[in-house]
């Protein structure tokens, strides 16, 4: 007998034998589904179930939610952190696809270092991406006040002067490994913080005030056709020229006191721009994403 398809969905031969033959090819259902030639793409923007009929190798990216960005001078949010396999393997099974919000701004306050929230940890079967750092604040009370905060890429440090000094507020490190970058320091002196760590590279540090420090730039990955950057760190406020968001969804910072910089981009793990008001809530980082790709035919 000629072989038949057995299912649209599972892709199963009957072989001449009568015996089920299983695809070679991986099939599943979840998320947005798109194709490309002989791939089909699973986009997931949201939290939702990706259900595996035939199991193999997969593409994956996972992108974990990027960090709140510092107020009053702040520093920017630290991307989150970045996972890629070109060969991952997905079992039989239905399991949840969890995507990371990005962290919360802070309410600054005139003196106080508060930094940013770190964002949200996106999950799938085995991998675990790591939220992006939080950007830290101006402090005018105690060194190591406004310090950005660890995460996936660190967050940038907020401006610190106190007893009439500047110091050098440091910058969170990525703590959990590959695809992750420190966040750069911010400067007392010149009223500026640092860059939040992109994917690609380290947070820009603050080195005088009309030029404000950049966050370190995502990395590129193409699934449909269009090369894409994920992952950029957030750009940190100074006096009058604040910084530029890394490449990947990294937010612009603001100007001091009165600007409020911009939100990193959703559904990609950018950090949020450092915001220069004085008593405004910072930027929240950007969501993450989960996308996998396949051959289904």
């Amino acid at each position: 007998m000629p072989f038949a398809v057995l299912s649209s969905v599972q892709k199963n031969i009957v072989s001449a034998t009568g015996a089920p033959v299983p695809s070679p090819f991986v099939s599943a259902s979840g998320g947005t589904e798109t194709t490309s030639g002989s791939f089909r793409i699973h986009t997931f923007n949201s939290s939702a179930t990706l259900t595996v009929f035939t199991g193999g190798d997969v593409e994956i990216l996972a992108v974990a939610g990027g960090g709140g960005a510092g107020g009053n001078t702040g520093g920017g949010g630290g991307a989150g952190q970045l996972i890629y396999s070109a060969s991952f393997t997905l079992p039989v099974t239905a399991s949840t696809v969890t995507i990371g919000a990005g962290g919360a701004g802070t309410q600054a306050q005139s003196n106080v270092g508060t930094p940013g929230a770190n964002g949200n940890n996106t999950t799938y079967l085995t991998l675990t991406a790591n939220g992006g750092g939080g950007g830290g604040s101006y402090s005018g009370f105690s060194v190591g006040d406004g310090e950005g905060q660890n995460g996936g890429s660190g967050g940038g440090g907020g401006a610190l002067e106190t007893a009439g000094q500047q110091y050098l507020n440091p910058g969170g490190t990525a703590a959990f490994g590959a695809f992750g970058n420190a966040g750069g320091s911010g400067n007392g002196a010149q009223y500026a913080g640092g860059g939040g760590g992109g994917a690609g590279a380290a947070g820009g540090n603050a080195t005088n005030s009309s030029s404000g420090a950049a966050g370190g730039i995502g990395k590129q990955y193409d699934f449909t056709g269009t090369p894409t950057y994920y992952a950029g760190g957030g750009g940190a406020s100074s006096t009058s020229n604040p910084g530029t968001g890394g490449l990947g969804g990294g937010g612009n910072g603001g100007v001091q006191v009165t600007g409020q910089g911009t939100a990193g981009a959703a559904n990609t793990g950018g950090g949020g721009g450092g915001t220069g008001n004085l008593n405004g809530t910072s930027n929240v980082g950007g969501s993450g994403i989960v996308i996998i790709k396949y051959q289904f035919q």
